[in-house]
């Protein structure tokens, strides 16, 4: 999963014409729903941090997941901003970003 997301990441940085391909609510939502319903969806929760789950591969799915969408919603399309902007409301909690 970390190598398609990576792969998808690359494509989007150099090929300006594929956000359009990956601009859909099926592909941003089916995105957002391999996250586990506790980071997705914390509202009325005790929060939880990722190193909660102890699994160090799970953790970093799910921190390049928020990442990327984190990353998309600022300029791969409205789709993605609003799967952020859906995330953010709900209170979901985003890892700082990496500097690249």
């Amino acid at each position: 999963a970390i190598l398609a997301m990576n792969l998808a990441d690359m494509i989007v940085k150099n090929c300006p014409r594929f956000r359009l391909t990956m601009n859909t609510k099926l592909f941003s939502n089916g995105l957002v729903k391999t996250l586990p319903k506790h980071i997705r969806n914390p509202q009325g929760r005790k929060f939880h941090t990722m190193q909660d789950d102890g699994n160090p591969a799970k953790v970093e799915r799910i921190s390049k997941t928020l990442l990327l969408i984190q990353q998309w919603a600022g300029g791969v399309g409205h789709h993605w901003k609003q799967a952020y902007e859906d995330l953010k409301l709900k209170n979901c909690q985003f890892p700082v970003p990496h500097k690249d």
